[in-house]
């Protein structure tokens, strides 16, 4: 059974999205197959951080939503990011990565956002996937609340910042109103002079949600840019060890056997709704 894990950030800029690439690599490098989903449609990343070429007449997930092409045949596989040939898992990237008329049609037309869900089912189960992570969008829309809705552990990363916790705040009580089985907090790029100790003691009681990582800032992912992988750069790098633990804090969650074969309650809740101004 394929585990769905939503990372999420109720603000833009806590790198979250550099989390998500570096625990695919990092899960696939230990043997898992892995998909990852740029669902952020208005403002798409994955394409950057994975060195997927935007020029390449490929299709990317506004395609899958246009109808234009089948889920799987959106998906690149980028496993050679992960470890050296043969490497014992797998790893494939849908990128949403579209020329801006493209993004203006996908969200002026309000595409039926069950159709995103049943792209989820196909793609793990065409793929053979263990773990399916979903790179949603800062803040809440249909596309989001859909993955948190999903899945098996919603991620939400923040930063050492009153504004991020109170965004915080409300990511994980969206979560558990659409009874989403596992959620945990990442507070992201930490500066060496906070007590990260006595911050990770203080969260759960805060959030009524697991820690799975404190991770420090480290100028080397600052200079880095965005340009790659720091896992797959320098695997040995102090950072990717604080990755490594939150993705042991993720392996531990138990795998909704209905996840991916019928809808969640929370699916439910989400595919009952309409999208603001339709009709």
């Amino acid at each position: 059974m394929t585990q769905i894990v939503a990372v999420h950030s109720y603000r833009g800029g806590t790198g979250k999205s550099n989390l998500v690439a570096n625990l695919a690599v990092l899960l696939a490098a230990r043997g898992m197959r892995v998909g990852v989903i740029d669902t952020d449609i208005q403002a798409p990343g994955a394409h950057v951080l994975f060195g997927i070429d935007t020029a390449e007449d490929a299709p990317c997930l506004g395609d899958y939503l246009s109808n234009g092409c089948q889920i799987e045949e959106a998906a690149r596989d980028l496993t050679g990011l992960a470890c050296a040939s043969p490497c014992p898992g797998a790893l494939f990237v849908i990128p949403s990565h579209a020329p801006p008329s493209k993004i203006i049609d996908i969200v002026s037309r309000q595409y039926d956002v069950a159709l995103l869900s049943s792209g989820f089912r196909r793609f793990a189960e065409v793929r053979g996937l263990d773990v399916l992570l979903l790179d949603t969008h800062p803040g809440m829309n249909n596309e989001t609340v859909l993955a948190l809705a999903l899945a098996d552990s919603v991620l939400i990363v923040t930063r050492p910042d009153h504004q991020e916790y109170r965004g915080a705040e409300v990511s994980v009580a969206v979560a558990r109103t659409l009874n989403c089985p596992r959620v945990l907090v990442v507070v992201n790029m930490v500066s060496t002079g906070s007590a990260s100790d006595a911050l990770a003691s203080r969260l759960p009681g805060a959030y009524a949600a697991e820690v799975a990582g404190v991770i420090p800032y480290h100028d080397d992912m600052a200079d880095l840019a965005s340009a790659g992988v720091l896992a797959s750069h320098d695997p040995g790098h102090e950072l990717v060890g604080h990755f490594g633990r939150v993705a042991d804090r993720l392996l531990e969650a138990p795998v909704r056997p209905s996840a991916l074969t019928e809808c969640s309650p929370g699916e439910r809740q989400v595919r009952g709704t309409r999208p603001p101004g339709a009709p």
